[in-house]
């Protein structure tokens, strides 16, 4: 299943510490890194898109534990972080209405093109003379 993850600015560390725990490995924690989309509102975001298993369509309605690969006695994942982003997933469910993304939103959209996928949340890039 392919998934388009929208992050917005203010989540990306959380959100960086749920693609951990959802993850393989502490590599994971680089999934959300440049911060060049944005909203008509001026709001900026990283996105990612790639293969996934169901855990992010699925990550709203379980309980997000500490990975298997996870171990010793300095742990890679913050699980506070990754449960405040967890608590702020929105997951896209294709309604015929086109949403946009939101500040406080961390977006899941699934089975999507992922350009079709920032066409659909409203947004653009962000080119460099606009920063």
């Amino acid at each position: 299943m392919r998934v388009t993850v929208i992050c917005p600015e203010a989540l990306l560390d959380d959100a960086n510490q749920l693609a951990m725990a959802l993850g393989q490995g502490s590599a994971d924690g680089e999934t959300f890194r440049a911060i060049n989309w944005w909203n008509v509102l001026g709001n900026r975001y990283a996105c990612a898109s790639y293969a996934s298993q169901a855990a992010w369509v699925n990550a709203p309605d379980t309980t997000v534990q500490r990975p298997a690969w996870d171990t010793g006695p300095a742990y890679a994942v913050n699980m506070a972080g990754a449960r405040r982003a967890q608590a702020a997933l929105w997951i896209d469910g294709g309604d015929d209405f086109t949403p946009m993304a939101a500040a406080g939103k961390l977006v899941v959209v699934a089975e999507m093109n992922p350009g079709a996928a920032l066409v659909r949340m409203g947004l653009s890039q962000i080119e460099t003379e606009d920063v």
